[in-house]
């Protein structure tokens, strides 16, 4: 029989204590993150941010409370405090869809529009590698409803196929007068989310693209 010596006793121990460390933390993390978003959902924001906070101090690579925690500042019009959140989840997981779909948010009100574009097309991008993760439960989204005339203040979908991150590549080309991208991602955009075309109609965004031919063989395919 083998011998099992006063170091492997110690091994074994600080092993299992290890675990059972990691354990409680990934508890407590989870418990912190489950806080901030039910006070994000009651309007109670600092408390939301103090949450988040805890959760990120407990694990500073966590994703999802960085991504939350941006939308708090987002929604509290701190838009470069939201952005160094976004640009954190980015780092700990480059294919984060959501949070380069909220990074673009910002530099689009901002007026970064190249850089919106950017993170747009790397959320639809992401998107595959994301659903390979797991949804997420409880990450939020920057409100959309900031940047369309007329749109509902709610989650971009409800199915994270992003379309309003096709619709926001349409308005900003139509903002730069560039009408062949800017159709060609409202198609796509439409083809995601039938109601958007309903937005089109009166969204100023799109002022430079609603008279032309296209967007109304657009309009009357529908």
């Amino acid at each position: 029989m083998k011998r099992v010596t006063t170091n492997h006793l110690l091994a074994i121990t600080i092993i299992v204590n290890v675990s059972c460390f990691v354990s409680a933390c990934g508890s407590r993390q989870k418990a912190h993150f489950n806080r901030g978003v039910a006070y994000y959902n009651r309007g109670q924001l600092e408390q939301s941010i103090a949450e988040y906070q805890k959760a990120i101090q407990i694990n500073p690579n966590f994703a999802q409370a960085r991504n939350n925690l941006g939308n708090v500042y987002y929604n509290q019009s701190k838009l470069e405090e939201a952005v160094v959140e976004y640009q954190r989840a980015i780092a700990i997981n480059p294919n984060y869809a959501k949070a380069h779909y909220n990074l673009g948010v910002v530099y689009h009100q901002q007026g970064k529009l190249e850089e919106a574009i950017v993170q747009y097309q790397q959320a639809i991008a992401s998107i595959s590698q994301e659903g390979k993760r797991g949804n997420n439960d409880g990450v939020i989204y920057s409100d959309p409803g900031r940047l369309v005339f007329g749109m509902a203040a709610d989650n971009p979908t409800t199915n994270p196929n992003y379309a309003r991150a096709h619709y926001y590549l349409a308005q900003i080309y139509s903002v730069k007068n560039e009408k062949e991208p800017a159709i060609e991602w409202l198609q796509k955009a439409i083809v995601l989310e039938a109601g958007l075309m309903e937005y089109s109609k009166v969204d100023r965004g799109l002022d430079n693209i609603r008279q032309s031919p296209e967007f109304q063989r657009l309009l009357n395919s529908q």
